[in-house]
């Protein structure tokens, strides 16, 4: 799956990532900030008119509310296998 870069970033977009099945982790890339990831669908939400979204952080601590026209590229970012134990 290759990243998903607009020049105005689409609610419409941001819930096909979000509803994909099956679910690929994705980043969500911005101007002026390291990008967020977002690595279940539970950790993230479109508002119902679509110029905003909540990604809340992986350790559930927190969240940032961001513009959606702000974002520049939705990329994915499939889980990397855990380390194995010895």
């Amino acid at each position: 799956m290759s990243p998903l870069t607009y020049h105005t970033m689409t609610a419409d977009a941001l819930k096909e990532m979000l509803n994909a099945t099956p679910f690929v982790p994705f980043a969500v890339h911005l101007p002026d900030r390291p990008a967020m990831r977002v690595p279940h669908p539970d950790f993230a939400h479109v508002s119902p008119k679509g110029k905003t979204m909540v990604i809340y952080r992986e350790n559930g601590e927190g969240f940032s509310v961001i513009d959606v026209p702000l974002i520049t590229e939705l990329a994915p970012r499939p889980e990397s296998p855990r380390k194995r134990r010895r």
